[in-house]
């Protein structure tokens, strides 16, 4: 993390911050994943990195679902396809949509799951 002072831009710090989440993920630290994530959304409100937000949010739903908390995987994952979409981040919509109609595909959801999957495909950059 001090390594990240010295970078020559400090709208990169974000990027910083968003490995040590996956990071701590990966180790099941949840106390630090919850306070590098917070240190995260807080950083991102006074810069504007289009990328980091969404994929912040996408890692947001990720812990929610390993957790088992479907409801809030399911908010943060459309909240994260939101802030894609109005953020022109095609690749990340397509990705993330496309994991959410999976989700909902396997929940028998098929409405929101061909829903999500439609976006998945407007959203496909070849």
């Amino acid at each position: 993390m001090k390594l990240s002072e010295f970078l020559s831009e400090k709208h990169q710090k974000v990027y910083a911050l968003r490995n040590m989440i996956e990071v701590y993920i990966e180790l099941k630290d949840w106390k630090n994943v919850n306070k590098v994530m917070n240190e995260a959304f807080h950083f991102l409100s006074i810069y504007d990195v289009p990328i980091a937000h969404v994929q912040l949010y996408g890692l947001k739903a990720k812990i929610f679902n390993i957790r088992g908390d479907y409801y809030e995987y399911e908010k943060n994952m459309q909240k994260a396809i939101e802030v894609g979409v109005e953020k022109k981040q095609h690749r990340l919509v397509a990705e993330l949509s496309y994991e959410l109609g999976n989700f909902y595909n396997e929940n028998r959801s098929y409405k929101l799951s061909a829903k999500y999957f439609k976006i998945s495909a407007e959203n496909k950059m070849d």
